[in-house]
């Protein structure tokens, strides 16, 4: 249960713009299909390549980014 004004909070939090950092696996196609699917876009940084996008989008990418990744191994 929400209290009052928390889930306009929620809303505002979705819509901040972050950065993650992807973990070694995913390959260079599926990257490149993730960035064409959602509203993100890729970066490089020290750490190695980043996710940039508002929260909600990058949420969204990170999730397909692991099911296309787990349907490659089968798992």
């Amino acid at each position: 249960m929400l209290f009052e004004g928390e889930l306009e909070d929620l809303r505002r939090a979705t819509k901040h713009v972050v950065d993650v950092t992807l973990p070694p696996g995913p390959t260079v196609s599926e990257i490149r299909e993730t960035v064409e699917k959602f509203d993100v876009q890729l970066k490089q940084s020290e750490d190695g390549p980043q996710l940039h996008g508002t929260y909600e989008e990058i949420n969204n990418a990170v999730n397909y980014l692991v099911d296309i990744m787990k349907e490659r191994v089968d798992l």
